[in-house]
């Protein structure tokens, strides 16, 4: 089998989708299935294998490792970093930068949001669910990862200016602001409350990107399906992403030699193997590294979908 590493960005996402080549460190030859030479067909199923057992994954808190991957077709941030560590943007229009939304003595910081964008159930995406982020990652009782914490702790103040505009006020210049607020919770569906820790939110993950969750069965699977109320109205490609959990990497890579998935995710949630050769029918997929390999799920589509 074949290491494929993989992240492309979706053009109406509006930041750059050149990421660089995987660096030489990678264990396997890395292959690429870059920017299909033919028109994307539409329908159709990714099915990937896990080695897990699927029961306790939680997109909260973490960026990186199985739930920030497996859920990051869900669920977005305000801002991205490619390969290289640049930031730039997501839900947001563009990254602040001095004379561009950040102050002379760099601790005022203005975030002008995108529009148009809208929760799975389409409820639009503001301000006030970036402010409601902001208040659940300073309960105590929420347990964010450290580089989330971390990120989160260097923002003293923030308000909204309007529905789409935030001004966030830090300690110290820094920009270790745009590490936070991935993901971006729903305000309405907490009605207020900030304890996300056991909150269904963390049974159902609900976001603005291309999928939404359909079924979990835990301990075997765990499948998305398209979102209607995604921005890209033409996107995403396929109708479902379907997640496999397997006992042991013995197991799983049986079924990705079988056939039975297109893709298995390694042990590190990093990337993904491919069928020898290469031989996956799942295009759109674009190789870089250490970046969380479902980011541009939009953008997939199957060879053969019917």
């Amino acid at each position: 089998m074949l290491l494929l590493a993989l992240l492309a960005l979706s053009a109406c996402v509006g930041a750059s989708s050149t990421t660089p080549a995987p660096q030489s460190t990678q264990p396997r030859t890395a292959a690429s299935a870059a920017t299909p030479t033919v028109t994307p067909q539409r329908g159709g199923r990714a099915t990937i294998g896990v080695v897990g057992d699927l029961r306790a994954i939680d997109p909260a808190f973490a960026t990186v490792g199985l739930a920030a991957t497996i859920f990051r077709p869900i669920v977005e941030g305000l801002f991205d970093f490619d390969a290289s560590g640049q930031p730039r943007p997501w839900l947001a229009e563009a990254v602040p930068a001095r004379g561009r939304g950040v102050s002379d003595d760099g601790t005022t910081v203005i975030v002008r949001l995108r529009q148009g964008v809208a929760w799975e159930d389409g409820r639009a995406f503001t301000a006030a669910d970036v402010l409601f982020t902001l208040a659940a990652a300073r309960d105590p009782a929420n347990g964010f990862a450290l580089e989330l914490a971390a990120a989160y702790a260097t923002i003293r103040t923030a308000d909204a200016l309007d529905p789409y505009t935030v001004r966030l006020g830090l300690g110290a210049p820094s920009d270790e602001y745009l590490r936070a607020f991935s993901p971006v919770f729903p305000a309405h569906l907490f009605n207020g409350h900030t304890g996300l820790m056991g909150s269904p939110y963390a049974r159902a993950p609900f976001g603005t990107g291309p999928f939404r969750l359909a079924d979990w069965t835990p301990g075997e699977s765990l499948l998305l399906t398209r979102s209607a109320s995604y921005r890209c109205t033409d996107l995403p490609y396929l109708d479902t992403l379907l997640f496999l959990a397997f006992p042991d990497q013995a197991a799983a890579e049986t079924a990705l030699r079988e056939g039975r998935i297109d893709l298995l995710l390694t042990p590190d949630a990093r990337t993904f193997f491919a069928p020898a050769g290469g031989n996956t029918k799942i295009r759109g997929l674009a190789p870089t590294h250490d970046a969380p390999p479902t980011w541009n799920a939009a953008d997939w589509w199957r060879q053969d979908a019917r």
